[in-house]
């Protein structure tokens, strides 16, 4: 059985050494919302799990991840809290302040979509490379706790984020699409 598997270039050539070149060529706007796609190859089942929804970027208040197919649900992830909706409105919510293994977890997804390379550093030895009509974005795991569920990243970019794969040591596959994304987002939170 053959399998289409992501390719990561060479962007991993290229340590990210100097993080002003990155922030002039990378859009990373306070707030931002869309589509995704997402797709993750579970190698060892050659199965690919599929879904897709809408999301929103707030650099204040987190990620909205709304999950619309195959799953109708909707996750928040701010900075110490983690709440999840399901279609019928029940609610899961978790406080990560005693938690520091979730909390680093939590962080990293924040620092990856809202580019913020301070963050990500603390996590990941960054890679980074211009290419026509955007850039690449490679991430490595600094420790064996988050390879265990990120072992390799690759973002694609353009104005805004387009694409991001990503690989566990399990080598499974998971890549994300972004599309129709717009700086006009909404605010929210997970209830109190």
């Amino acid at each position: 059985m053959l399998f289409a598997l992501p390719v990561f270039a060479d962007v991993f050539d290229h340590p990210l050494t100097d993080k002003s070149a990155a922030e002039e060529l990378i859009t990373a706007p306070e707030k931002i919302s869309g589509d995704f796609r997402q797709e993750k190859l579970m190698s060892t089942l050659g199965v690919t799990l599929k879904s897709n929804g809408k999301f929103i970027i707030n650099k204040e208040s987190g990620i909205l991840w709304q999950n619309i197919s195959p799953l109708n649900n909707t996750t928040i992830i701010q900075r110490h809290k983690i709440c999840t909706y399901t279609a019928k409105q029940q609610l899961t919510s978790l406080d990560t302040s005693g938690n520091e293994a979730l909390k680093s977890i939590l962080n990293v997804i924040n620092s990856i979509f809202i580019q913020d390379y301070t963050e990500m550093a603390k996590y990941f030895d960054l890679y980074f490379m211009p290419v026509e009509g955007g850039y690449e974005l490679g991430l490595v795991a600094k420790d064996k706790m988050l390879a265990s569920v990120i072992e390799r990243m690759h973002v694609y970019g353009g104005s805004y984020i387009e694409r991001i794969e990503f690989s566990d040591v399990n080598k499974d596959y998971t890549t994300i699409y972004f599309s129709e994304i717009s700086e006009d987002a909404e605010n929210f939170s997970c209830p109190e």
